[in-house]
């Protein structure tokens, strides 16, 4: 998230992190490519209700790949 003193949890959506804006949605994406090898469009990580579902989402493209 960038501010390493907010606890992220699974159930933690982007309300709940003060002063979330998109570029930060961006910032996620570009880490999971990075990261992953994985592309999420923004459609994809728009219909994530919280970090966890996102977190589900990528080990879900995950174990389709492999």
């Amino acid at each position: 998230i960038g501010d390493r003193r907010i606890e992220q949890t699974p159930a933690m959506a982007a309300v709940d992190v003060p002063g979330w804006d998109s570029l930060n949605h961006t910032v996620i994406s570009m880490t999971i490519a990075f990261e992953f090898g994985l592309e999420l469009t923004p459609k994809q990580l728009g219909a994530a209700a919280n970090f966890g579902e996102v977190v589900a989402m990528v080990n879900r493209v995950l174990g389709e790949a492999g």
